[in-house]
C-alpha cells in the first residue's frame, strides 16, 4: 500500500514526544499541529486506498480534508460489520469536549482556520484548534483506521447514480 498506518502512527509518536519537552520551544505547537494533521491525512488515505480508491483519485483529493471526508463517507464495511465509515467523524477524541468530534475538528478549513498544509508550515501566526486536541484527533483517527481497515470497502454506485445514465424521457400519453 502507498499510504501506511504505521507511518501515521510514527507521526503521532513524534508529536507526542514534542509535547513532552519542557520548556516549550517556539514553534513546538506548530510542529505538533502539523504532524497531527499529516497523520490524520495519511490514515484517511490508507482507508480510502484499502476501500478501493485508486492512487490517482486519492492524490487528486490533495490535502483537502473536506474531499477526504466526503470520499470516506462513501465507504462502508464488508462482512458482519454494519454501517458507514462516516461513523469515524462522529467520534469524539476528548471526553472533556464531546461536541468536538473528529468531523468537526477536520472541518477546520470551513472555520477560516489556517489552510493545511502551507499556512500551518509557514507564516507568523496560525489559527486552528489547540495542537493537543488535534493530536488526540490524530490518535482517534489512526486507532479507528487500524481497527476498521480490514473491513472497509467502497460502496458500489447504483445504476441511477452513474454519471453515464440519464433519466428516461417518457413522452406524454405513455405510461
Amino acid at each position: 500500500m502507498e499510504f501506511s498506518l504505521e507511518f501515521s502512527k510514527r507521526l503521532i509518536e513524534a508529536a507526542e514526544s514534542l509535547s513532552q519537552v519542557k520548556p516549550v520551544e517556539p514553534d513546538t505547537d506548530r510542529a505538533i499541529l502539523y504532524l497531527s494533521l499529516v497523520s490524520c491525512e495519511i490514515s484517511i488515505k490508507a482507508l480510502l486506498e484499502k476501500a478501493g480508491y485508486s492512487l490517482k483519485e486519492i492524490k487528486g483529493m490533495s490535502h483537502k480534508f473536506a474531499k477526504l471526508k466526503k470520499a470516506l463517507s462513501t465507504c462502508d464495511f464488508k462482512g458482519d460489520k454494519k454501517g458507514s465509515a462516516a461513523k469515524l467523524f462522529a467520534e469524539s477524541p476528548d471526553k472533556q469536549v464531546p461536541y468536538m468530534t473528529v468531523g468537526k475538528l477536520l472541518d477546520f478549513e470551513q472555520e477560516k482556520a489556517s489552510m493545511f498544509p502551507n499556512q500551518v508550515r509557514y507564516g507568523s501566526s496560525i489559527k486552528n484548534y489547540p495542537p493537543t486536541l488535534m493530536l488526540k484527533c490524530a490518535k482517534k483517527v489512526n486507532k479507528w483506521a487500524f481497527k476498521n481497515i480490514s473491513f472497509i470497502k467502497r460502496k458500489k454506485k447504483h445504476q441511477n447514480e452513474s454519471k453515464h445514465m440519464r433519466p428516461a424521457i417518457i413522452p406524454k400519453g405513455h405510461k
